[in-house]
């Protein structure tokens, strides 16, 4: 058993270690698009304010669907950076649950700071299956005017040529659906900065090699999709019941032989994380995703788990060189991952409390990881869910479908 776990470990780390440099690698092919002169190291104005060729005369117009709930972070700065953008026709519809809702104030102050922009809410309950996102997001189908949407989570903010610059690769390639590579910006708190450190230097990671291999997935953050592409998948209530949404809508697009794609932009997102608690709602539900998606992929996560692997090594059979050097291998290509993509997401360097928290995060993630096989349900806006089959979800108190019309406001543009 103790051969084993020294063989486990250094595998493990030589691959960790290798993995992380290939990322890194990746990360600058796909967003470091500038001329020779440029530094890939440089500020992050290059990825929102990067020149593009030029647009054609006509782009179609786009819908951008946001569903709402509750007052996130940033949430005013996150829905006017929707209505900056630099495009020639959009709507923004806005979307809620509940009538009440505390986030429809922040919807009607956009309407009035942008009366240029159409800019419509939709507020009442629908019921397409048990996922809380996409009953939200249903309620504002009726009021889409376009075909090509825009469906984003409430707590992004983009740049002002995101649009643009989404869809003329969207038309370029020949796209179905594009998604966005997102970056987490959350400080104020300790948990805060470690679910940044998953997220930036663990998933990303991951999601840049996956990408890379023809992968078919998505990230909900931010994705562009053509309407009809949607409806040939089955539309919103394909997707309905699943946890991974995006993923799903993904899989379904891909199997009617759309095309899948991903930005050449981050976008950035924030959460609020104020307690451990809160951190591992969040984060166990991340990786409970994961393991539904692709249980196969899953377990192979076991190969990025070397540095906690080396770590019991070290402390179980003493002190070697081979795993200390595979260990600060992989803490310095994670420093380095997590450098570059701050940087150009964001135009700054990991602090020094970062940098501190990046053996935590291994540990952190290893921890999760363990406890992903074992999770049977999430609990998503304060309600708990179970996981079933293919990754569907349960509750067996859903709320039923309310028979009541959809309370619907809209400012025609100026």
């Amino acid at each position: 058993m103790a051969s084993l776990l020294k063989i486990v470990a250094a595998a493990a780390g030589a691959f960790s270690a290798s993995f992380f440099l290939a990322s890194l690698i990746l990360l600058r092919r796909r967003f470091a698009k500038r001329s020779p002169a440029s530094d890939f190291w440089g500020t992050a104005a290059g990825i929102s304010e990067k020149t593009e060729s030029p647009a054609p005369p006509e782009l179609p117009p786009v819908t951008i669907l946001k569903p709402l709930r509750g007052t996130d972070p940033d949430l005013d700065e996150n829905l006017d950076s929707f209505c900056r953008q630099d495009y020639p026709s959009f709507q923004v519809v806005l979307t809620a649950q509940d009538p009440n809702d505390p986030a429809l104030q922040a919807a009607r102050r956009l309407q009035m700071k942008f009366p240029g922009v159409p800019v419509d809410i939709a507020a009442g309950p629908r019921l397409l299956g048990n996922n809380p996102k996409i009953n939200n997001l249903a309620g504002g189908v009726p009021l889409a005017r376009h075909d090509l949407w825009l469906i984003s989570d409430s707590d992004v903010s983009v740049g002002e040529r995101f649009l643009k610059n989404a869809v003329l690769k969207f038309r370029r390639e020949g796209l179905s659906l594009l998604s966005a590579f997102y970056l987490s910006t959350g400080i104020s708190t300790v948990w805060e900065r470690l679910e940044g450190l998953l997220l930036n230097a663990h998933f990303t990671p991951a999601a840049l090699v996956g990408a890379a291999l023809g992968k078919p997935f998505a990230m909900g953050a931010a994705m562009l999709v053509d309407r009809s592409a949607l409806e040939r998948a089955g539309g919103l209530g394909a997707i309905a019941d699943y946890l991974a949404d995006d993923y799903r809508l993904a899989l379904e697009i891909a199997r009617t032989r759309g095309r899948v794609g991903f930005a050449d932009e981050l976008v950035k997102t924030r959460n609020a994380c104020p307690t451990l608690a809160h951190y591992w709602i969040r984060e166990s539900r991340y990786f409970g995703t994961l393991r539904v998606c692709d249980p196969a992929g899953y377990a192979g996560l076991l190969l990025l788990q070397g540095f906690s692997l080396l770590s019991l090594r070290l402390a179980l059979f003493g002190l070697d060189p081979i795993s200390i050097g595979l260990a600060a291998a992989i803490l310095a290509s994670r420093a380095a991952f997590l450098s570059a993509i701050l940087d150009l997401g964001s135009g700054r360097r990991p602090s020094w409390k970062d940098y501190l928290l990046l053996p935590v995060g291994e540990w952190s993630s290893f921890v999760l990881w363990i406890a992903g096989f074992f999770t049977r349900s999430v609990s998503w806006r304060g309600r708990r869910y179970k996981i079933v089959r293919e990754g569907r979800l349960a509750t067996s108190d859903s709320p039923s479908a309310a028979s009541s019309p959809l309370r619907a406001s809209s400012q025609a543009a100026a």
